[in-house]
């Protein structure tokens, strides 16, 4: 089939638009039908007998599906975490500094502003 050059620009300024909507090139994690979330998301430290001064690392946290890169950060000094920024596929870990804690929280922040969190309780008997 012959088309004429007027028929052919705007189809092809078309098959552009539809291209450019469908994200190509993008995120590939955008739009990803795995949804946001660490694991574990919750972690309980049993130190015996003082555990208000345990200090360890006592945990490797798996981020999985979102948008990388992902934010961490702790709301406590007394669980600190080794990085601020995790990439896609990445994991981070999370240590006691000393202190009773009931609890800690650790959150998790996607590129796309979504979070989650992760709950630490430290026990003792």
């Amino acid at each position: 089939m012959n088309l004429t050059r007027y028929v052919q620009m705007p189809i092809t300024v078309v098959c552009l638009a539809v291209l450019a909507s469908c994200g190509a090139g993008g995120d590939d994690e955008a739009g990803s039908e795995t949804p946001f979330s660490i694991s574990p998301t919750d972690f309980t430290a049993d130190f015996g007998t003082n555990p208000c001064t345990a200090v360890a690392n006592v945990a490797e946290i798996l981020v999985l599906g979102g948008t990388a890169p992902y934010k961490v950060r702790s709301t406590t000094s007394r669980v600190s975490v080794n990085k601020s920024t995790v990439e896609k596929g990445g994991s981070f870990t999370i240590s006691l500094t000393g202190g009773c804690l009931d609890p800690g929280i650790v959150v998790v922040e996607d590129d796309l502003g979504r979070s989650t969190s992760l709950t630490v309780k430290v026990t003792g008997s």
